[in-house]
């Protein structure tokens, strides 16, 4: 008989994350932590951590997370990322070896199926980093059992697409001179969380109570400060856009590019490119039985 052709859990977001996307993201890596820095505050603000928590961050990507919560821990507080991207975390050491700071350490793992410890945690914490699991059902299981009893879990996740027009934007603008395939709502993906009623099923099933979903909007600039056309630079070399751009021919990409500009010019605040934003800022503790 032929050996199994079953893919293993996540295997396409390990390939993503592992791949070129990881370089996209770290070769403006510090552009995309200005642009997400209001959530890395929302995610702070939520988790209420205490000087002696164990801290957990899921999906903690280049350790800007990580960083930040262990700054609001005392001596005997700890932090542990945990990403599927080698890249990533590459990344997240070096930046973590240039603060001086201990009581961090960075896993390479698949929060859905790796073994995080039993009662490890007392806080769960994610800046976007829960929404690319394919069974996410099996994932918060999983951190439900690498939770304390009664941990606080604390992540935001994104909105609809049509919620969040600093995507939306400059996907619509190129669409008009490239032909495009959106990102799907469903499966693994930036908003396979979109919708509350998921999140609170989803959590609920997996052992987690008292969940709630709060919507948070509120303005980004589109890659941090900046002028129109580097936030046009921006977008055109990473996330939805990159793909069809970088496959069309040179004069469509001249005229996609031409309508981003247009369209981000009006959005010029003074500081950079600013867009309203969605998230769902969602809290929850480990059930106790």
């Amino acid at each position: 008989m032929n050996a199994s052709t079953t893919p293993a859990p996540n295997s396409e977001m390990s390939a993503f994350w592992n791949g070129d996307a990881a370089k996209r993201w770290i070769d403006h890596d510090e552009r995309y932590e200005a642009q997400l820095a209001p959530l890395t505050a929302h995610v702070m603000s939520r988790a209420r951590l205490r000087s002696t928590d164990t801290v957990l961050d899921v999906g903690c990507g280049t350790g800007t997370l990580d960083i930040a919560a262990r700054r609001k821990l005392g001596t005997t507080g700890s932090v542990m990322g945990v990403d599927i991207s080698a890249r990533m975390l590459k990344k997240a050491r070096v930046r973590l070896a240039d603060t001086g700071l201990n009581r961090v350490a960075f896993f390479e793992g698949d929060a859905q199926v790796s073994t995080l410890g039993t009662g490890a945690y007392d806080r769960i914490i994610s800046r976007l980093g829960v929404m690319f699991f394919d069974d996410p059902g099996a994932a918060f299981s999983n951190l439900a059992n690498a939770a304390k009893t009664d941990a606080r879990l604390a992540f935001v996740c994104w909105q609809a697409r049509s919620e969040n027009p600093w995507v939306s934007t400059a996907i619509s603008a190129m669409a008009e001179h490239i032909d495009i395939s959106p990102t799907p709502e469903s499966g693994p993906g930036p908003w396979s969380l979109a919708d509350p009623a998921v999140i609170t099923e989803t959590l609920q099933r997996a052992g987690w109570r008292d969940v709630t979903a709060t919507p948070i909007h509120g303005d980004l600039h589109v890659g941090g400060p900046g002028t129109v056309e580097e936030a046009v630079e921006f977008v055109c070399a990473t996330g939805a856009v990159f793909g069809p751009l970088s496959e069309a021919k040179k004069k469509q990409r001249h005229r996609a590019v031409k309508a981003i500009t247009e369209a981000f010019e009006p959005h010029h605040d003074g500081t950079g490119v600013a867009f309203r934003y969605a998230i769902w800022a969602v809290d929850s503790h480990r059930s106790t039985g």
